[in-house]
Parts: C-alpha cells; sequence; structure tokens
C-alpha cells in the first residue's frame, strides 16, 4: 500500500473515531483512541492495510518522544510536587505480579518447550515491567533466536493493544480532575490558539527533545527520564509559557495515528502459526499481574483509574500510560504515567533477568 493511500486510511480513521466520540454519548468513555486501535486491529486482520510500514515505524519510533514532549510541556508542575505513595505501591505490586506470572508461564512452558520457554518467559517480563527496548535487550543477553523472538514480540503487541481498550473500559468515568468533561474539553482540546503560538510550541519541543538527548548522550541515562527534567524546566521559563497552550492539542493530534499503528501492527495470524505456548504466555504473564494489582492492592488507596494508569506502564510502558491518561483527558495522569513508565524502562532487564534465574532455580530444586 502506498504511503497517500494509507495516510488516507489513518485520517479517515481518525477523523470516524473522533466523531463518534464526541456524538454518540455511550461511547464516551470508549473514547476514540481505543476505537483506533480497534479500527487498526480490525483493518490488519481484513488485510485491508499492511501490519508492517515505515509510517507504523514513524508514528510508534520517533515520533513517540515529540508525542510525550508535547504531552508534558502541557502540564502545570505546581499540581505535581511528588508521586503519591501510593502509586508506588501499586507499581511494586504489579511489577511483582509480573515477575510471578513470568516465572509461572516458564514453569508451565518448561515441560513442551524446555529452556526456551523460560527464555520466552523472561522475555516478556522485561517487556511487560519495562518496555520494547528491555524485550530486546533481554533477547540479547539470553540469546533468544529470532524464530522465538519474533513470533512472542508479535503477540505481545497484540495483547498491549487489548490490554490498553480493557484498562480503559475498565477504568470508566473516573476522572482525577474536578472539572466536568465540557470544562476539559474547552481548556485542552479547544485552546484557541494561533500560528504564531503552534511554530513556538514546536520550536520550544524540538528544543527540549535537543538537549535531552545530548543529556542521555552525555550521563547515559533514559531519553524519556531526561525529557521530563528538561520539559519541567521549559515549562517554567516564563517567556515560554506563553506558547505552550497547542501543545496538548498537538500531542493529541500525533497520538491519534500512534493508536492506529499500535493496532494494524497486530497481526492476530499469528496465532495460528505458532506454538501453543507462544500464544498463551503472554497472557499468562499480563493475567497474573493483573491479578495482583486487583485483588493484592484493595487495601491501597486507589481507584480502577489510577490502577489502570500503573498497570499501563507496565504492560505498554511511557507511551501507552500517557496514552491512556490522555484518553481518560487526566492531566496529572500524563506525568505520573511518563515518570512510572520510565521506571519500568530502569528496571526491566534486572526484571528479565531474575526471571530467568528464579525459574532455572525452582525448576532444579523441584528436579524437574
Amino acid at each position: 500500500m502506498s504511503v497517500e493511500h494509507l495516510t488516507l486510511v489513518i485520517c479517515l480513521s481518525c477523523f470516524f473515531s473522533v466523531v463518534v466520540e464526541k456524538q454518540v454519548s455511550w461511547l464516551t468513555y470508549f473514547s476514540s483512541s481505543c476505537m483506533l486501535v480497534v479500527i487498526g486491529l480490525i483493518l490488519g486482520a481484513l488485510k485491508l492495510v499492511p501490519h508492517e510500514h515505515p509510517i507504523y515505524d514513524f508514528f510508534l519510533g520517533p515520533t513517540l518522544p515529540v508525542i510525550l514532549c508535547l504531552m508534558f510541556l502541557a502540564l502545570d508542575f505546581d499540581e505535581i510536587k511528588s508521586i503519591p505513595k501510593r502509586f508506588i505501591y501499586l507499581f511494586c505490586f504489579g511489577a511483582v505480579g509480573t515477575l510471578v506470572g513470568g516465572v509461572f508461564a516458564g514453569l508451565i512452558g518448561y515441560q513442551f518447550m524446555g529452556i526456551d520457554a523460560i527464555k520466552i518467559s523472561s522475555q516478556l517480563v522485561g517487556s511487560y515491567v519495562g518496555g520494547g527496548e528491555n524485550a530486546l535487550a533481554v533477547k540479547e543477553i539470553l540469546d533468544i533466536p529470532n524464530s522465538l523472538f519474533i513470533p512472542v514480540f508479535a503477540v505481545d503487541n497484540i495483547l498491549t493493544s487489548f490490554w490498553m481498550i480493557l484498562t480503559l473500559i475498565i477504568g470508566k468515568g473516573e476522572f482525577e480532575e474536578n472539572k466536568g468533561p465540557a470544562e476539559r474539553e474547552n481548556s485542552w482540546d479547544n485552546p484557541q490558539s494561533n500560528l504564531i503560538e503552534i511554530f513556538g510550541c514546536l520550536s520550544i519541543t524540538f528544543l527540549v527533545l535537543q538537549v535531552s538527548k545530548y543529556l542521555s548522550n552525555l550521563i547515559g541515562i533514559h531519553l524519556l527520564l531526561i525529557i521530563t527534567i528538561v520539559a519541567s524546566f521549559a515549562v517554567n521559563i516564563k517567556p515560554f509559557k506563553k506558547y505552550l497552550r497547542p501543545s496538548y492539542l498537538l500531542g493529541s493530534f500525533l497520538f491519534a495515528p500512534f493508536f492506529f499503528s499500535m493496532g494494524a501492527i497486530s497481526d492476530l495470524s499469528v496465532v495460528a502459526e505458532r506454538s501453543l505456548f507462544v500464544v498463551f504466555a503472554p497472557f499468562i504473564v499480563a493475567l497474573t499481574h493483573g491479578m495482583f494489582l486487583a485483588l493484592l492492592t484493595f487495601n491501597i488507596k486507589g481507584s480502577r483509574l489510577e490502577k489502570g494508569l500503573v498497570s499501563q506502564a507496565l504492560i505498554g510502558g511511557s507511551g501507552t500510560a500517557v496514552a491512556y491518561a490522555q484518553a481518560k483527558k487526566w492531566r496529572k495522569g500524563i506525568s505520573l504515567g511518563m515518570i512510572l513508565g520510565v521506571l519500568g524502562y530502569t528496571i526491566g532487564n534486572y526484571a528479565g533477568l531474575l526471571c530467568y534465574e528464579l525459574t532455572l532455580k525452582i525448576i532444579k530444586y523441584l528436579g524437574v
């Protein structure tokens, strides 16, 4: 499919999703973001759009830091002094649940695939605590062959898409802000910006990105973490503030094709072509993670919306966590999701390797 044709399909899908979200009241909390993932999945399954295309690589790769930077510049940092402790507790429970799920999946799969099953499970733990970068790191460390890594990564993408839809639905109607939907819409979706503000906002965004990349390479800290630090300084520079009004709208504009791409790359046909364990392992890890968050955190004060954000920060990473908060019009959640996602990236490699070592020790102890 040509770039022009696929771009038309993406634009029409985005237009349809936003219109439906605004006009159909019972779909208000399903969100256009959720619809775009589903549309991408369906069109991909029907072979109406390809599962691989440079456009997807663009929106899921180099565009993502730009999107996250725009979203971060839209925040009111006076409202975000520190991460509430309950989010740290929820994050820890979710991460431990992911690890337990990985060990459990490895023990089950060992009966069918031997050591390869443990490697697959460790790859998934790295991905579901951190992100795709962590899955690739675990692949290199454990020497996972492409014949295993690629199909597992494909199912991983499918599950991540469905997990986004599930958490959006479960978090229905729970908002952190006291403002009503109409007031939020006026202040976020309709900033009434002019070209001077738009180009000023984009200039600040790319300035923040360039400074962040330089510092990331210089001191060896993850780029997304550096973006949060540099953006927090930029947003408080008085001459910059008057140009940041359209940042949320621009971020939302770029997020729409991000969601479509997320659904489109998920090749459902892989389910029929691979070992059943390759298909079910991601679900075992994710469902165990979900059970830990749902059942073991009932004493922690936190809404389903907050647990959904933490879950997205782990299962999907910063990108989907910020997208989740954006879909819910949850301003503070954008910052929290980004920070928690980066925390996941930081420990993802260690979680994946810990899963591998723990599973091997349990197997040795059991004499399997």
